[in-house]
């Protein structure tokens, strides 16, 4: 199973879902948001997996933040903003695919208080689903 976020090959690419296996060859392009400039392809990750085997792929930042443990001593902790896809295939047995896919993104948002930086969550697909 690949995934393949799209091509920057011209306009109009959107990104693509592909699945390759003897004479079989699923190409799902999708490319409307594109086309109409809602949507912008910057970069072309790729991940592989196998049926019904979870596969993610993620990129983002991580900030450093202050905060005091059990003892009142300071201590500096970590927290993750990332863009990501994660994607469970599932072969039928008359050869189609069906995928659930989560799309996760999250971007830091400013504060005045300081401490933990608060994340702002958008998630597309269902993550309970087959879970």
């Amino acid at each position: 199973m690949a995934v393949d976020l799209g091509a920057a090959t011209g306009p109009g690419t959107g990104f693509s879902f592909g699945y390759l296996s003897g004479d079989i060859l699923l190409d799902l392009e999708l490319r409307a948001l594109e086309s109409e400039g809602k949507s912008q392809t910057i970069s072309q990750p790729r991940i592989i997996t196998a049926n019904q085997r979870t596969a993610k792929i993620s990129q983002g930042e991580e900030r450093a933040f202050q905060s005091v443990d059990g003892n009142d001593n300071p201590d500096t902790e970590f927290k993750e903003a990332l863009l990501s896809l994660e994607v469970t295939p599932q072969i039928t047995p008359d050869n189609r695919v069906i995928m659930d896919l989560i799309i996760k993104n999250d971007s830091f948002r400013e504060s005045e208080f300081g401490g933990e930086p608060p994340i702002d969550t958008n998630t597309i697909g269902n993550p309970s689903a087959g879970r």
